[in-house]
């Protein structure tokens, strides 16, 4: 007598999707695209305006002379301060779910270097997003994440062009550039 063969399943119910499932991400080691576009500006101003003035006169009269003595004193300042700052990144980035919050949100982590030339430059994204803003075709706008940490640095010749040397930091440190 022959047993019948036991067929063990070839899919696990746990990860399986089908073809018609909603294919975003929700556990971890999903990834999700995060299209980066950033953009900030600030700008300070101040202004202060100060006057100050002392006048002293005195006169004395006799029966033969006039006398009059006067002293005075002026003193005015004036000062102004503007500073503006302003910054925009734009690329998209794949991040890996590493992990959840304590309400459920999903936390993403994903970075990218490029090296072009022998300049590096290198993107990070860290941040937590609620599953409900990812869109049907898996990404989001990095303005839709929490807790958001976004860097992009470049190193090399260019990049280190930018940074002011030992003796240009100390003639601005002591304010003399």
């Amino acid at each position: 007598m022959l047993t019948p063969a036991v067929a063990e399943d070839l899919v696990d119910p746990d990860l399986y999707q089908g073809i018609a499932a909603d294919k975003r991400a929700y556990q971890i080691g999903d990834t999700v695209t995060v299209y980066i576009a950033e953009r900030t500006a600030a700008e300070s101003s101040a202004f202060t305006d100060r006057e100050r003035e002392l006048d002293f006169n005195a006169s004395a009269y006799d029966s033969t002379s006039d006398h009059r003595v006067g002293f005075g004193f002026d003193s005015e300042s004036r000062g102004e301060a503007v500073t503006s700052r302003r910054g925009a990144l734009q690329g998209q980035l794949t991040a890996r779910v590493i992990g959840y919050s304590e309400v459920g949100h999903l936390i993403v982590k994903g970075e990218q270097v490029i090296v072009i030339n022998g300049e590096a430059q290198s993107l990070f994204i860290f941040g937590t997003l609620r599953p409900e803003d990812i869109s049907r075709d898996n990404t989001i706008y990095s303005t839709r994440l929490m807790d958001a940490h976004i860097e992009f640095v470049g190193d090399g010749v260019v990049g280190g062009a930018q940074r002011a040397g030992a003796i240009t930091w100390v003639m601005r440190w002591l304010g003399l550039n």
